[in-house]
């Protein structure tokens, strides 16, 4: 009894010296990739708008919508970060959003995930390469967290009241953190109705209640008018071939220029390939599946959303936010199949994931951001005194109008 006991105690020490190594790596990567987010942090694009509304209204920011739905957390972020000299405050943006990032990694080494605990499960929350308006920002951290949606959504029942507590409290803050609650609450369903138990039936009406709340808000929310004409349904397959398959399998090499058929076949094969990889014999099967349906949810939530700019959208540079977590959910559905019982599927995927590495590890690094001199105005907004602050990309800006 005391060796098995001592086993069990080795075995987690294990792997929390490989979560820790994991979430170093992580780390090191993410200040690899950008390194000025690390040396010179600064606000992009709507971090500016959340620090201005927290600015302005103070707690009263948390409620309000943005886009048509609610955004918890990076209002979190800005009510945390108002607690730092304004100098410091986009390093507060940034510093969060890294912590939640990790926190996403982290979750893949939960004693609860379905799959076997792995490093491989955990580097690719960082290594995603269409991410570059995505890593180390509160406006685009959702796309990330959304991946937190989906390993709840697969991960084993809670049997205790930390469990149950680290569940609602993340699914209450990641769902009001954008509108991916609102197509991934049928897959709480599904899952509910296949496990039977009492605990999947809660989530599931936990998550159907925050997706009733971001829904109203954006069936609510006046679209602007746009022409039925703008809408080109062809390009649906060629923007998942390039923006997923030759994204992530192929460093972005394939692109637009080559023939609508051809592009088109690589959604199939896409598709072909997430269904194959959720569908195979083998343990966590269930849990495949559900992966794979959150992929088709997310897919198409994408498409409705850039479906006047579908076109545009096989561009590799254009609106990546929308493609990481269909990226990842990707990827990670071929990591399960390294643990394949088949020799022959776990060398093949073991190579795609390593050819899919080294066709992406020179696009990895992102470019950086305009230095906008940030120290030039913290003075100013130290003293609420009426500023337009110059923000990332260029062209935006953070106007303070109102003194406190």
């Amino acid at each position: 009894m005391a060796k098995k006991h001592n086993r069990l105690q080795g075995g987690q020490g294990s792997h929390w010296l490989q979560l820790s190594l994991g979430l170093v790596g992580s780390l090191l990567i993410l200040a690899a990739r950008k390194p000025d987010a690390f040396a010179n942090p600064q606000f992009w694009a709507e971090d500016a708008y959340f620090f201005e509304r927290n600015y302005t209204l103070g707690f009263s920011a948390f409620f309000l919508q943005y886009n048509g739905y609610l955004h918890l957390i990076p209002r979190l972020i800005a009510w945390l970060s108002s607690w730092l000299d304004p100098l410091r405050v986009p390093a507060g943006f940034v510093g969060l959003s890294l912590l939640c990032t990790l926190y996403i990694a982290g979750l893949t080494f939960s004693a609860r995930h379905p799959f076997k605990r792995s490093l491989v499960y955990l580097f690719p929350v960082v290594l995603i390469p269409d991410a570059g308006e995505v890593l180390l920002n509160p406006t685009n951290l959702q796309s990330i967290l959304v991946a937190g949606l989906v390993l709840i959504l697969i991960s084993r029942d809670a049997t205790s009241g930390w469990q149950m507590a680290h569940d609602a409290i993340a699914l209450v803050l990641i769902g009001l953190t954008g509108p991916h609650v609102v197509v991934l609450a049928p897959m709480f369903a599904f899952r509910a109705f296949v496990r039977k138990s009492r605990y999947s039936l809660i989530l599931a009406l936990l998550v159907s209640g925050l997706a009733i709340t971001q829904g109203s808000n954006i069936f609510s929310h006046p679209l602007p008018a746009q022409s039925a004409d703008l809408i080109h349904p062809e390009y649906a397959l060629p923007v998942v071939g390039l923006r997923i398959f030759s994204s992530v399998f192929f460093g972005g090499h394939i692109t637009s220029t080559l023939p609508i058929s051809v592009t088109s076949g690589l959604g199939v094969l896409t598709v072909l390939l997430v269904t194959i990889l959720a569908a195979r014999p083998g343990p966590c099967r269930r849990e495949r599946v559900l992966l794979a349906l959150s992929f088709v949810a997310l897919v198409a939530a994408t498409l409705f959303r850039m479906r006047f700019a579908l076109e545009s959208s096989l561009g590799s540079g254009f609106g990546s936010r929308y493609y990481y977590t269909p990226q990842l959910l990707v990827v990670w559905l071929l990591v399960t199949a390294l643990g394949d019982t088949s020799k022959m599927v776990h060398r093949v995927s073991a190579v795609i994931l390593m050819v899919s590495l080294i066709a992406n590890v020179a696009r990895l690094r992102e470019n950086p951001m305009v230095d906008l001199n940030w120290e030039l105005y913290a003075d100013r907004i130290r003293n609420h005194e009426r500023v337009v602050v110059p923000v990332n990309p260029v062209g935006w800006n953070l106007p303070l109008n109102t003194e406190k």
